[in-house]
């Protein structure tokens, strides 16, 4: 029994060192299934108390906002994604420290993920056995401090000491910016306050728009004449020729809200 307790504290004393997520439950159901904060909240206080769906439907109406039964399984979902996350936090904000490469800006970062592809996307630099970065690889080379100091501006750095000839990756001055910037861009797209505001972008995706035309090069080959060689049959090129402009010629003037777009298009354009 002895036992049983101590490790029930030590537990619960680990419980307390790990950070917990920077949103509430009820916030993040709110944005997921689209329904206010307030009723977002008493969703998740019926599921954690374990409330079934017919239940719910039938005798909680005036708490969910007389939502249906299938809305309700989609919230319900939605819930169990939520607690994913969570559990995925921590997992992850442990794994980091055990290796000894938390730091507070990571930290931040992971508890401000609000999914798993998110926390995946953090957590794949520190990755057993996962696939080094070119990021990692200029870290390697020891340029994170001088990239710091240019991405937060707090002085002036100098590229040309950073130069060294006996040290690939570091042999010329464009190989040292080149590094410094794989580190720069690794940092920005991990950052908490630009995934935020890339989901505000995406939440209010209907004034972005993807759009395509007819690249100069396309425009200028469609005039050059058709090679003809002896040994060329220069109705059958052009047929080909034409065939593949057909296919495209859609997005030589295309334009489409990105939340509209299909994948489809995507790999066309």
């Amino acid at each position: 029994r002895g036992t049983e307790a101590t490790v029930k504290m030590m537990k619960k004393a680990e419980e307390k060192t790990v950070p917990k997520p920077a949103w509430e439950q009820g916030e993040l159901l709110s944005e997921m299934i689209s329904v206010e904060r307030r009723i977002a909240e008493n969703i998740v206080k019926l599921f954690e108390n374990e409330n079934t769906i017919p239940f719910i439907a039938r005798y909680r109406r005036d708490m969910t906002g007389d939502m249906s039964p299938e809305d309700l399984r989609k919230a319900k979902d939605a819930f169990e994604t939520i607690k994913s996350i969570q559990a995925k936090s921590t997992s992850i904000l442990k794994a980091i420290n055990k290796i000894g490469k938390l730091n507070t800006h990571l930290e931040r970062c992971i508890v401000g993920a609000r999914s798993i592809v998110e926390l995946e996307h953090l957590y794949a630099p520190y990755k057993a056995g996962g696939k080094r970065t070119k990021a990692d690889a200029a870290r390697q080379l020891g340029l994170e401090p001088a990239a710091m100091i240019l991405l937060e501006g707090t002085d002036y750095m100098a590229l040309e000491p950073l130069v060294r000839e006996d040290t690939p990756g570091r042999e010329t001055i464009w190989e040292v910016e080149a590094n410094i910037s794989y580190i720069i861009a690794d940092v920005i797209s991990k950052d908490k306050d630009v995934l935020d505001h890339l989901r505000s972008l995406q939440q209010n995706a209907g004034n972005i728009r993807i759009e395509s035309a007819m690249s100069k090069t396309a425009k200028s080959s469609g005039k050059e004449k058709t090679n003809t060689k002896k040994d060329t049959k220069p109705e059958n090129l052009a047929q080909k020729k034409g065939v593949e402009e057909g296919k495209y010629e859609l997005y030589y003037n295309f334009s489409v809200p990105v939340r509209h777009v299909k994948p489809h298009q995507v790999l066309a354009i």
